[in-house]
């Protein structure tokens, strides 16, 4: 247990560092804490297809895991409750390899295990936000 939180606290100060040197300074402190446990979450259960830079990586079965840094470029802004599906899979067929992570992060059929999935997604999406660059500056012609 002991070892669980310093791995968190580390990781948590790590997230809230580089938030911070990516223009996220308007984050409030319990966002920040969110966003670090996304990144946590993020870290053991997607890195391995997303990289640990989220940039995307060659899956097992040579299938590229697209880049999550770009989602609101692709999307044209970054929607939470469209990402939020995908990542949990409610309404996407769950037989693709980007497994459906409501099932797969429910605390051994407890009662409580759907929200506990969904707060683990919520963190998902919150770090996901935190790491798109912001939009470029529209430049004004002379």
């Amino acid at each position: 247990m002991r070892k669980r939180v310093i791995v968190f606290c580390g990781a948590a100060s790590l997230l809230a560092a580089a938030a911070l040197a990516q223009g996220t300074d308007s984050l409030s402190k319990k966002e920040l804490q969110e966003v670090g446990r996304g990144r946590g979450f993020y870290l053991a259960y997607c890195a391995n297809c997303h990289a640990a830079d989220a940039h995307g990586a060659v899956t097992t079965r040579q299938h590229l895991a697209p880049d999550l840094t770009l989602i609101a470029a692709r999307d044209g802004r970054f929607d939470p409750i469209h990402v939020a599906q995908q990542v949990g899979g409610r309404f996407r067929d769950c037989n693709t390899e980007m497994p459906c992570w409501v099932k797969v992060l429910r605390r051994g059929g407890r009662a409580d295990g759907e929200g506990y999935a969904d707060g683990r997604v919520f963190a998902l999406v919150e770090y996901l936000r935190s790491i798109q660059p912001p939009p470029a500056a529209s430049v004004a012609e002379p």
